[in-house]
């Protein structure tokens, strides 16, 4: 068992040397990728395709490191919205169902499924609102670090 723990261990020598892709991510056009080459971070960075490369100094590491954090925002952002419409979609079936069955059913329902519509709805507005403001930093920071 300890022979497999040490073997899976890193001392802090290996990660200081480490070279490779740190991360990326991609959301509605924007994407960037972060490597480390010893002590050196570069960034690509690109909106449509249009991409340009950026070594992190001290100067332009807030706006890179904003510019990231927006684009994953605006990921998660955008899942969210999506699961939140596939779920409104899901009540609005279910209820054309029980109408089209049962219409007394639908009426003892009917608070259940406002609720669960008013939930999806609430979720879905506070996602695209969420995703509308991450995109707009991310152009922001996109335009500022990359001239």
């Amino acid at each position: 068992m300890s022979l497999i723990a040490t073997g899976c261990s890193q001392s802090v020598e290996d990660t200081e040397n480490y070279s490779g892709v740190i991360g990326e991510a991609k959301a509605l056009g924007y994407e960037y990728r972060v490597t480390k080459e010893r002590e050196q971070f570069n960034w690509m960075i690109g909106y449509k395709g249009k991409v340009t490369m950026i070594e992190e100094t001290s100067g332009n590491k807030e706006g890179l490191e904003r510019f990231m954090l927006n684009v994953n925002r605006s990921q998660t952002a955008l899942g969210t919205l999506l699961i939140s419409l596939f779920y409104l979609v899901i009540v609005v079936i279910t209820t054309l169902i029980i109408l089209k069955k049962n219409r007394k059913m639908l009426k003892n329902s009917a608070p259940v499924i406002t609720l669960l519509a008013g939930i999806a709805i609430y979720v879905a507005i506070e996602a695209s609102t969420d995703l509308m403001g991450a995109l707009q930093e991310a152009k922001y920071f996109y335009t500022l670090i990359s001239k």
